[in-house]
């Protein structure tokens, strides 16, 4: 197959200065491209330009920021519920006794309408105030016991990493393991996954293997706190409430994974739960994990729905009702088309770039690190440029 409109479009990108790019697309079952461009690494720890770039390569692990939501939490969700451990409707009530919230359910957790706002600066003293913690046992007890809800659960739905926090210490509770440890136990290990993991450098990996994400945590001044990390982040999770709070390990942020690792689990999903001879999950429940929010249907349960129209500015006009994804901060995609039978990872490290804000920086301004660009070009050269799916799913 020829991706000359993607490939162009990466080569320019790297070419005016965007990081780093690991690409794999999945075709009816077939890997039909694995392209890598750019670099891992091109700063020093002291923010100047190293001499010699560091190439991406087939092995180089990223951080996958939000989508360890799919890749880590929810699939543990689907292993659980398939297997009869609980289900989508249970009450957090029911594993925490003194939770503060007696209506709330894991499906309004997964699907964001558990009436969380976005997140909780655990890690920051003058932002957190009393929901201050640098402790992981302290910040479980937190969201269990005093983070309040800031709407009507089941109203509305606003994108949270507080209620994917609670999520993992919910897998926590129920399996009697810690969260990386039951991962690496019923998904990963199983699937013979090799890259894939929270905390890589205490867990095998060195420096050179890991992209680099962004020049610490300070965000060009606009964050300021005793223990933020000034110099190079690589090899630690970019995502402070993860880092400072949870030890790289949580139910929102903190999994690190390769191209390949990343196509098999997109793989399993095409597949409905089943690689080669292990299933993990039934189709039954994945499809009621897909099934659109009442709420909003740009949510589902863990995925985002891509065929949203509010979605189309990260996902691109091509789209269709088969269609579902996510994002991550440092500059990952996923996106599963069960209508074209096809899966894209976008792997980048684009925050390994100027800071802007806390929430922008310059790698977003690349036509790969917007994404839609990216994925329509994809779509066009598959000649898949439409938004007429058959909703086969």
């Amino acid at each position: 197959m020829n991706f000359s409109a993607t490939a162009q479009m990466i080569a320019d990108d790297i070419q005016a200065g965007f990081p780093g790019i690991s690409l794999g697309i999945l075709y009816r079952d077939q890997i039909v491209l694995r392209q890598f461009s750019g670099y891992a690494c091109k700063y020093a720890d002291d923010g100047t330009l190293l001499s010699e770039f560091e190439p991406i390569g087939a092995d180089t692990v990223f951080d996958l920021a939000s989508n360890s939501k799919i890749y880590a939490t929810t699939l543990a969700y689907l292993y659980l519920v398939s297997s009869g451990q609980l289900a989508l409707d249970d009450q957090v009530v029911k594993f925490f006794p003194r939770y503060r919230h007696s209506t709330v359910t894991l499906r309004q957790l997964l699907s964001h309408s558990a009436g969380y706002a976005p997140e909780v600066l655990f890690f920051d003293s003058d932002s957190a105030a009393e929901f201050y913690s640098l402790d992981r046992k302290r910040v479980g007890q937190l969201l269990i016991e005093e983070v309040p809800l800031v709407y009507q659960p089941g109203t509305q739905a606003i994108y949270s990493d507080s209620g994917f926090m609670l999520l993992g210490f919910i897998l926590e509770e129920i399996s009697g393991v810690r969260l990386d440890k039951l991962l690496q136990q019923t998904i990963y290990q199983p699937l013979g996954l090799k890259h894939t993991g929270f905390n890589p450098l205490l867990n095998g990996f060195n420096f050179r293997q890991i992209a680099a994400t962004s020049l610490g945590n300070g965000c060009n001044g606009t964050m300021n706190y005793p223990q933020m990390r000034t110099g190079l982040i690589r090899g630690e999770v970019q995502d402070e409430k993860a880092f400072y709070c949870c030890e790289g390990i949580a139910g929102h942020a903190g999994l690190f994974s390769t191209l390949d690792d990343m196509l098999k689990l997109t793989q399993l999903i095409l597949n409905r739960g089943r690689l080669d001879d292990i299933q993990l999950f039934s189709a039954e429940v994945l499809a009621e994990f897909y099934k659109p929010s009442p709420v909003n249907p740009a949510f589902c349960c863990g995925w985002r729905n891509s065929y949203s129209l509010e979605l189309q500015k990260t996902f691109g006009r091509f789209m269709n009702a088969g269609c579902r994804g996510h994002s991550g901060f440092t500059g990952t995609l996923s996106l599963v088309d069960f209508d074209n039978q096809l899966a894209i990872i976008i792997l980048t490290n684009k925050v390994h770039s100027q800071c802007i804000n806390r929430m922008s920086y310059a790698g977003s301004n690349y036509n790969s690190g917007k994404y839609a660009p990216l994925i329509e070009a994809i779509y066009q050269d598959l000649s898949l440029n439409n938004r007429n799916g058959n909703n086969k799913f």
